[in-house]
């Protein structure tokens, strides 16, 4: 199941950096792209680290009562080793996909809009020091003696196993995901959408509650301890819809294309000829902008404070 949903993800992720390189559009490279590779990685190296574990037992299921045999015993530190590092690939990791949809926030959150703008700088600050308070807390919370992480001892101390650890760092995760999810809407009465770019929307929308519903659903699994299996596929599955969801826009333009397509063969097929160009000029009417995240270039005119007019220019032969 894990493998399934990363193969899922980085197939999206192939996509998104697909179409910038298929339309030569390298040079219009952003930061959010950047972030989303590190997310990927990131998911790669927790994916290993799953695999791994289950490879060397930590999967498999003993029974109440029943003693460990001598492979157990000799791969319990390489499996506390692993759990010790997994913990930065998902507590940490996870503010990677967080990072790139803000990023992209930035490009699409025009200057006319302060209320809106100083709340993304107030959201990305809340995150930022939720991804520094995680790692922070993760490395130091058996501090000094960190290899106590790994340590054969009864009753060594262990982020990996400590309650108190994973409740804290759940509330970030969980507040953070909370408050990128909602910071766009007042920038949605906004905009005129065609029914394709309401649907894509709303898929959009969805895969962002379907994140923080895979958080709860891990989070309650461990509270109630009852199939600690589960939580290794409750942390893919959040990793993966969340790097999904960033990716998204790769699939908008595709489908544009295919659109734009068919009505170029529609219009050969009954004799006429129309050739679309996209406009890189500014707009006499105010600033223009490239903010369609997915390679399409979009211009934005803003006119007015909390106005945005989107333009095209259409030649016809």
């Amino acid at each position: 199941i894990e493998w399934t949903l990363f193969a899922l993800a980085y197939s999206l992720v192939g996509l998104r950096i697909g179409v910038r390189v298929a339309r030569r559009q390298q040079k219009h490279v952003i930061i959010s792209d950047c972030l989303l590779i590190v997310s990927a990685l990131n998911c790669l190296g927790l994916i290993i680290c799953d695999t791994w574990t289950y490879a060397l037992g930590g999967m498999r299921y003993i029974p109440q009562g029943q003693g460990l045999s001598a492979a157990d015993i000799k791969n319990s530190v390489t499996l506390d080793k692993i759990s010790f590092a997994s913990n930065y690939f998902y507590d940490t990791g996870m503010y990677w996909p967080k990072a790139a949809l803000i990023a992209l926030y930035f490009k699409i959150i025009p200057n006319t809009m302060p209320r809106l703008r100083s709340s993304l700088y107030v959201v990305t600050g809340f995150v930022a020091a939720c991804a520094v308070c995680t790692c922070l807390l993760d490395t130091l919370w058996c501090a000094p003696d960190v290899s106590s992480n790994w340590s054969m001892e009864e009753g060594a101390c262990s982020t990996f196993n400590s309650l108190l650890v994973l409740q804290i760092d759940w509330a970030m995760n969980c507040f953070s995901d909370v408050a990128i999810f909602v910071l766009p809407f007042p920038l949605l009465r906004h905009l005129h959408l065609n029914r394709n770019q309401i649907y894509g929307l709303l898929l959009t929308f969805t895969l962002g509650l379907a994140t923080i519903a895979v958080n709860l659903a891990r989070f309650i699994t461990i509270q109630t301890g009852n199939n600690w299996n589960a939580v290794f596929i409750w942390s893919m599955a959040e990793m993966a819809v969340a790097i999904m969801v960033v990716s998204l826009p790769a699939l908008k333009t595709l489908l544009h294309r295919k659109n734009k397509n068919s009505i170029l063969a529609n219009s050969l097929s009954n004799g006429h000829r129309y050739v679309v160009t996209a406009s890189q000029r500014k707009s006499v009417f105010g600033r223009g902008e490239i903010l369609d995240d997915g390679g399409s270039e979009i211009e934005l005119n803003h006119v007015g404070k909390d106005v945005i007019y989107k333009t095209k220019e259409v030649s016809v032969d």
